[in-house]
C-alpha cells in the first residue's frame, strides 16, 4: 500500500537558495549524556543515553549545509536544495562545466543504514575508509556508506552493552557516465567527513531554510501518553525520526501495545488521499488516514504537519549533447509533505494517543 511505500523523491527543491541552507558555524560538542540527553521521562541506561545522544546530534546537523563547501565549488547547484527521501537528508541537482555538461544528482542523508553483511568492498575517501553501498537504483549509480564521526559518538562499551557506529549515505546518481556518479559522491563523502573532523558541521539551527519537525524527536510523545497508560519499555535506538516503546495500562491490553512513532517525508498529493485499506478521519479537528488491520487488531494513524515544501523536481534523461546538458534533467514537480505516522498495536491505544501527538507535534488541521 502507498502508505507503507518508501516514497523516493529525487530532490526537494525548497525556495531559498543552496547557499543559504546554512552558515558554517562550529560543531558545539555534547556534554556528556547523563548530564545532557532527554529521556523523555524514563530512566535508561548509559549506553542508550548514548544513542539518544547521536539522534539529538543528527536532528541538529543541517544536511543541506555540507553543499556548501569547497568540495561543490567546481559544478554549478540548482538553485535551491532540501530533503528527497526523508528529514534526515538533502538532495541537489549538480551540472558539470565545460562545453558538454552533464547533469545529475547527489544526497547527503545523515541517518543511513549500517552496511550490510555482503558490503564489504571499501574505499579510501579524505583518510576516512567508506563503504560501496549496493546501487540503489540504475547501474551507473553510486554510494558509500561514511562513518560518521559525531563528537562523543564513538563506539563505546557502558556495563557489557556496546553503541553502534552512527552511519551516514552519500549518493551520485542520474549521470550517464558512472565515474561522474563516483565523482559526486566522493565529494559529498569529503565533504561530510572534513566537515566533522574539523569541527566545522553545518548546524540546522543556522540554516535559514527550515523543514517542519526536524529538529524535533517523535520520542516527545512518551511523557505526554494519557493518565491510565505507563511506559513498560523504551526501545532506544540513534534512528533520529522513530521512536519505539511499549505501553501497560487502559486500552492496551493484558500484555500492552507496542508504539511506533515516525516523521515521514510523502508526496503531499497523497499524504492525505486514503489508499486501500485506509480512510480518511477526524482526529480532535485534524485531517488524518486511519488503517486498521483486523487480523491483528492494530491501526497506523497518519496526520500531517507543516506547509508543503516547496517542488519537488523528478529527473528525467535527456540526450542534448553539444553545449548543452546530458544526463537529467527536471521533469513535472511533486510537492513533499512531512508527515507523522503512529502505529499501535491496540486500535483503541491509537486513537487515544493520535489526538495527543497532534496536538505535541502541531498537526495540520
Amino acid at each position: 500500500m502507498r502508505a507503507r511505500h518508501r516514497v523516493l523523491l529525487a530532490v526537494s527543491l525548497v525556495s531559498a537558495t543552496l547557499a543559504g541552507c546554512s552558515t558554517e558555524q562550529q560543531a558545539q560538542a555534547p556534554d556528556a549524556p547523563s548530564a545532557a540527553v532527554a529521556t523523555f521521562g524514563v530512566r535508561v541506561p548509559a549506553v542508550d543515553q548514548h544513542k539518544l545522544q547521536i539522534a539529538d546530534q543528527v536532528r541538529a546537523l543541517d544536511p543541506c549545509g555540507f553543499f556548501d563547501g569547497e568540495e561543490f565549488a567546481a559544478y554549478t547547484r540548482a538553485a535551491s536544495a532540501g530533503p528527497a527521501r526523508g528529514l534526515d537528508d538533502c538532495a541537489v541537482g549538480l551540472t558539470t562545466a565545460g562545453r558538454t555538461r552533464a547533469s545529475g544528482l547527489a544526497t547527503i542523508a545523515l541517518a543511513g543504514d549500517a552496511p550490510a553483511p555482503d558490503e564489504t568492498e571499501t574505499r579510501p575517501i579524505a583518510g576516512e575508509t567508506v563503504i560501496v553501498a549496493r546501487a540503489a537504483a540504475e547501474d551507473t549509480d553510486c554510494a558509500f556508506k561514511v562513518p560518521l564521526r559525531l563528537p562523543n559518538s564513538q563506539p563505546s562499551s557502558h556495563d557489557g552493552a556496546a553503541t553502534a557506529t552512527p552511519w551516514a549515505r552519500v549518493e551520485g546518481a542520474g549521470f550517464d557516465d558512472s565515474e561522474l556518479n563516483c565523482q559526486v559522491a566522493t565529494d559529498a563523502a569529503t565533504a561530510l567527513v572534513s566537515a566533522l573532523r574539523e569541527n566545522r558541521a553545518p548546524r540546522r539551527a543556522d540554516a535559514t531554510v527550515t523543514t517542519t519537525l526536524a529538529d524535533r524527536s517523535p520520542c516527545e510523545l512518551m511523557p505526554a501518553v494519557p493518565t491510565g497508560y505507563t511506559i513498560s519499555r523504551f526501545d532506544v535506538q540513534t534512528r533520529p525520526y522513530t521512536c519505539s516503546f511499549r505501553v501497560d495500562g487502559s486500552a492496551a491490553g493484558r500484555y500492552g501495545s507496542t508504539v511506533t512513532v515516525d516523521f515521514l517525508l510523502r508526496p503531499a498529493a497523497e499524504a492525505l488521499e486514503p489508499a486501500e485499506g485506509q480512510l480518511a478521519v477526524d482526529v480532535a479537528g485534524h485531517a488524518a488516514l486511519r488503517e486498521e488491520s483486523p487480523a491483528t487488531g492494530s491501526c497506523f494513524v497518519s496526520l500531517t504537519a507543516g506547509p508543503p515544501l516547496a517542488s519537488v523536481a523528478t529527473p528525467k534523461p535527456s540526450t542534448t549533447t553539444s553545449g548543452t546538458t546530458t544526463g537529467t534533467t527536471s521533469s513535472a514537480a511533486t510537492r513533499g509533505q512531512v508527515v507523522i505516522r503512529l502505529f499501535a498495536g491496540s486500535c483503541a491505544v491509537a486513537d487515544q494517543l493520535a489526538p495527543v501527538a497532534a496536538e505535541i507535534f502541531d498537526a495540520n488541521p
